[in-house]
């Protein structure tokens, strides 16, 4: 494989000012030390050998506050979810933006080049037994590819890795037989995946989760299992597999009120092919550049030269 891309999507992590912010609380030595300091927790723009850190717009031009379905989906796809609707949409997909998303997906257009991806989530063995249940955007995103689905056997296997990182939730609320894992064994896991894939993404939605609690004890524990999970993946990763860091919206980085925030997200890239996202401004630009990247490396033989 020439390049590989992990994405690991946060849902809900923003970039803020230290006014009740948990990323000024929480103890991040792997950022910190990426970044060379606490510029996590504030609008800036980092770019060293085979490494970037930015902003991102996550707004898209659209006024009102970025929700999750048309974030997830201009995350997810490239396209601007919510300018297509004229509104930021909450939770799930509706039918105009599954319509982008069948077309669009991220899975579907790297595979449709015969590529290999894997979407690295573990679902519980009975999700899919209600027909009639709505669909996040990264679910949608695999059935518009007919994406192979992982579930809890492959979790035990560490084939697949659960959304909250470390099986804790799995453990407490699931089956007490499930073992609670480090997050840095979780990170060697993902990264065992992405090595054998030409994109993988991981869907993390806790953060969104803690920041409508504003529990700050939780956050502050998130924030530092998140820095863990880094740490396993980096440690872990081959020189081709770049690994990107980024999110629809912002959340935790607030705790002021509990509700979704309008600030610009991270982007962490780290990798070989880190230079392919420095003219990004919005979430928009991820996937795009990916997709531009293989279509540059894996052009199709023109039919004229078969024919010869």
């Amino acid at each position: 494989m020439k390049s590989r891309f992990l994405l690991i999507f946060i849902d809900g992590l923003g970039l803020g000012s230290q006014e009740n912010n948990p990323l000024c609380l929480a103890r991040m030595p792997c950022l910190t030390q990426l970044i060379g300091g606490h510029c996590i927790f504030s609008n800036c723009n980092i770019r060293r050998r085979e490494f970037l850190f930015m902003s991102l717009d996550a707004a898209l031009g659209v006024t009102g506050i970025p929700q999750s379905a048309t974030g997830q989906t201009a995350l997810l796809t490239g396209k601007n979810a919510a300018a297509t609707l004229g509104y930021h949409l909450p939770a799930f997909p509706n039918q105009q933006l599954i319509h982008i998303i069948q077309r669009f997906s991220i899975f579907k257009q790297i595979q449709d080049k015969g590529l290999k991806v894997c979407f690295a989530n573990g679902y519980q063995d009975n999700y899919f037994d209600d027909q009639s249940k709505d669909h996040s955007v990264t679910t949608e995103c695999c059935k518009a590819a007919g994406l192979k689905f992982r579930f809890i056997s492959d979790v035990l296997k560490q084939q697949a890795v659960y959304w909250d990182i470390t099986n804790e939730y799995l453990h407490y609320k699931v089956d007490p037989e499930i073992p609670i894992i480090a997050a840095s064994d979780a990170g060697m896991n993902l990264t065992n995946l992405a090595q054998t894939h030409h994109f993988t993404l991981f869907e993390g939605f806790e953060a969104d989760l803690i920041g409508h609690s504003r529990d700050q004890e939780r956050a502050i524990v998130f924030l530092e299992k998140l820095d863990n999970f880094l740490q396993g993946i980096l440690t872990h990763r081959d020189p081709d597999l770049t690994v990107i860091l980024s999110s629809d919206h912002g959340n935790i980085e607030d705790l002021s009120y509990g509700g979704h925030t309008g600030n610009p997200v991270p982007l962490l890239v780290i990798g070989k092919e880190s230079r392919l996202f420095d003219s990004a401004k919005s979430i928009i630009d991820i996937v795009s550049q990916i997709i531009l990247h293989y279509d540059t490396i894996y052009r199709p033989v023109p039919k004229k030269l078969i024919n010869n």
